[in-house]
């Protein structure tokens, strides 16, 4: 297999290394270990680092949101998919009807006299 062919693609650096090594630019700027000529220049990495982890880590939860909803969208479509099926209708649910919307509910004055019980 190909390096080409995997699925398990891990990136060379991960976000939780980003963070690692922004914290520890960030301390040896503010420790001035390195010297004041040198320690703004590990801030402005450090901060730098720190905005990248967020940007990351936001594009991350976007994709997880994404793929949830695919795949919940994807079990929804299975499933009218078989009840059609079982119900042996053969008949396509419109796509409005797949929409997240509630549906209408009539107020109780419009919905007429209650039925009677024998």
């Amino acid at each position: 297999m190909t390096t080409n062919e995997t699925s398990d693609h891990r990136p060379l650096l991960s976000t939780t290394t980003i963070l690692i090594l922004s914290g520890f630019l960030i301390g040896l700027a503010v420790g001035n270990q390195l010297g004041a000529e040198v320690s703004p220049y590990l801030m402005g990495g450090g901060l730098a680092g720190l905005l990248t982890f967020i940007a990351l880590d936001l594009a991350n939860r976007q994709r997880s949101e994404a793929a949830v909803e695919e795949s919940q969208r994807e079990m929804e479509r299975r499933l009218d998919k078989h009840l059609l099926s079982v119900n042996g209708t053969g008949a396509k649910i419109a796509a409005d009807q797949h929409s997240a919307q509630k549906p209408h509910r009539k107020k109780l004055s419009e919905a007429g006299p209650p039925l009677a019980v024998h």
